[in-house]
C-alpha cells in the first residue's frame, strides 16, 4: 500500500496552527528580552565580539537593494533651468564664493 494515496483520509500529523503558535511564542519571549536587555547586548556584541557583531547586522540588511534614479531636470523647461542656475549662483555669492566656484578668503 502506497503512503501518499490519492483521496486517502489524514492520519495524523501537526495540530493545524502548532507551528504559529510556537514560532509566535518563541517572537514574542525575544522581543521581550531584547527590550529588557537589548541595548546593552548590542553595546557589549559590539566592543567584545565585533566580528559575530558584523556579522549579524549584515545579516539583517537587504540581500539585493534597489536604486532608482530620477532626473528632475529633465522634467524643467529651459526657462525654469535659467532660473535655477541664477538662484544657485545668487545663493553661492552670498555665501561668498566667486562666479567660477572658487572660495574667497580674507587675508
Amino acid at each position: 500500500m502506497a503512503l501518499f494515496q490519492k483521496g486517502r483520509p489524514k492520519t495524523g500529523g501537526r495540530r493545524k496552527g502548532s507551528r504559529d503558535r510556537i514560532a509566535t511564542a518563541l517572537l514574542e519571549a525575544i522581543a521581550e528580552d531584547f527590550e529588557k536587555f537589548g541595548t546593552e547586548a548590542v553595546i557589549i556584541a559590539r566592543k567584545e565580539r565585533p566580528v559575530e557583531y558584523l556579522r549579524v547586522v549584515a545579516s539583517l540588511l537587504p540581500k539585493e537593494l534597489e536604486v532608482t534614479h530620477h532626473n528632475s531636470l529633465k522634467d524643467l523647461s529651459d526657462d525654469e533651468i535659467d532660473i535655477f542656475v541664477a538662484q544657485l549662483r545668487a545663493e553661492r555669492t552670498t555665501a561668498g564664493s566667486t562666479e567660477d566656484g572658487t572660495t574667497e578668503t580674507a587675508h
